[in-house]
């Protein structure tokens, strides 16, 4: 009888010393399992900026504000016409530094006469959660690019009102950043499932300044290239700062 009673107490602790290694294997698993998943996913980080607007005119109505748009236009500025929310804004040109947009602003009261004022849009930080940290860099790039086409068209209407380049190289450069444009557009949805609802709103922005870039090419939507370039860069610039509005996850 006590060799039964040693043999059944045996068996017992050896069935719980089975469940117990079990159980430890359970969760190592999926203590595994979690490292190996998190470190398969990604995160798109993008540091906020400061973008500067140089505007002469407030309205109260769109139409003022289109009217005074286009006569901006053919003076070689942006003439884009932007909602604040509590007015029609008339721009004249847009700027990543307030030294450069200071500048423009004081040159328009003093050499036009116009009643200038600069404001700020403060582009946040942008936060996206990917399935894979290699389709977050890709998106990165995307972000990038949009950055360094706004650079290349202001460095390229510089060189057009100083009379460095003839409007045929302008044009020339144009075709060529929406050549690019183009092809990003193209290869934009193979990102989609790793980013689930980002990538609509993202190719909505592209496929707007592709259309931009058509107005900007073609000389009746203004009377000078110089103000249609301008035009582009600060509908791009203001489309950056709405994707990063909407885009922007408190970490």
């Amino acid at each position: 009888m006590a060799r039964r009673k040693k043999i059944y107490r045996q068996i017992y602790w050896n069935r719980i010393l089975i469940g117990i290694m079990v159980c430890s294997l359970l969760v190592c698993g999926s203590v595994l399992f979690l490292i190996f998943r998190r470190q398969a996913q990604g995160t798109l980080n993008i540091a906020g900026l400061q973008v500067f607007l140089v505007s002469t005119a407030s309205h109260d109505t769109l139409l003022l504000a289109n009217q005074n748009a286009a006569h901006i236009r053919g003076m070689g500025g942006a003439g884009f016409v932007l909602n604040d929310g509590t007015a029609f804004r008339t721009v004249v040109s847009s700027y990543r530094s307030r030294r450069d947009a200071e500048l423009v602003a004081n040159r328009l009261m003093l050499e036009e006469g116009f009643e200038a004022e600069i404001f700020m849009r403060q582009v946040p930080n942008v936060r996206i959660p990917a399935s894979e940290q290699a389709q977050a860099d890709e998106l990165g790039a995307y972000f990038s690019f949009v950055l360094q086409a706004f650079d290349t068209l202001y460095r390229s209407v510089l060189d057009l009102d100083a009379q460095r380049i003839l409007e045929s190289h302008a044009l020339t450069i144009l075709n060529r950043t929406r050549a690019t444009f183009a092809q990003k557009l193209f290869v934009l949805p193979n990102l989609a499932p790793y980013f689930e609802v980002f990538i609509p709103e993202i190719h909505e922005l592209y496929s707007h300044i592709n259309r931009l870039f058509g107005e900007a090419m073609d000389l009746r939507f203004g009377t000078r290239l110089s103000g249609n370039i301008r035009y582009l860069k600060t509908a791009i610039i203001e489309g950056y700062y709405q994707m990063a509005v909407h885009f922007n996850v408190p970490a």
